[in-house]
C-alpha cells in the first residue's frame, strides 16, 4: 500500500536502541528533524539518559515538542508496606533491604526521579520543561514467579531481598 505513496511520504520503520537513534537516523537522512517526538517507558532502564536527552534535542526541529511518559520506579510502592510481619526485626530488615534496592545509584531503573530527569533535559538544551507527576494505581496479582524473582540471589550487581 505504501508503495503507491510518493517516496517522501512513505513510512519507514526503524528498529534500534534509543541510545543509537540519532546515529541510525543520521545514517539514513543526515538533515532529518522532527516537529514532535513522543515516547513511553523509553528512558527508564537506560544508563545513558543524558545522551538520549541530548540526541532527542538535536533531532527536534526548532520549536519542536517532546512528550514522554515514564514510570519513576524510585517512588514505587514498597513490598514492606504491604506486609506486616510478626517478627519486628525481620520487618526492619525487609524495610532496610528494600530501601537499599531503591537507593542503588548503579541501577538505571531507580537512580533517577522527575527532578533528575528535568535537570538532564535542561542540560541537553531543552527549555520550557513541564513535568506532570501522576500516581498510577493498579491491582496486581503476585505470582510465585514474582516472589522467586524478589527473593532470588541477585548477584553483585542486582540487590534483592535475599542479598
Amino acid at each position: 500500500m505504501s508503495t503507491r505513496l510518493p517516496e517522501i511520504e512513505r513510512p519507514r520503520i526503524l528498529q534500534c536502541e534509543l541510545e543509537e537513534l540519532q546515529t541510525t537516523i543520521r545514517d539514513l537522512e543526515p538533515d532529518l528533524t522532527f516537529d514532535a517526538i513522543v515516547g513511553r517507558y523509553s528512558l527508564s532502564g537506560s544508563k545513558q539518559k543524558d545522551k538520549i536527552a541530548a540526541d532527542l534535542h538535536v533531532l527536534l526541529s526548532p520549536g519542536g515538542r517532546l512528550s514522554i511518559y515514564e514510570q519513576v520506579h524510585r517512588h514505587a510502592q514498597r513490598l514492606a508496606e504491604l506486609v506486616q510481619l510478626a517478627d519486628t526485626e525481620l520487618q526492619e530488615r525487609m524495610v532496610a533491604a528494600e530501601e537499599m534496592i531503591y537507593a542503588d545509584q548503579k541501577n538505571p531503573l531507580v537512580n533517577w526521579d522527575t527532578d533528575e530527569l528535568q535537570r538532564l533535559f535542561e542540560a541537553a538544551g531543552f527549555a520550557a520543561i513541564t513535568v506532570h507527576p501522576k500516581e498510577h494505581h493498579i491491582t496486581r496479582r503476585i505470582t510465585a514467579n514474582q516472589i522467586v524473582h524478589w527473593f532470588s540471589e541477585g548477584g553483585a550487581t542486582q540487590p534483592t531481598f535475599a542479598w
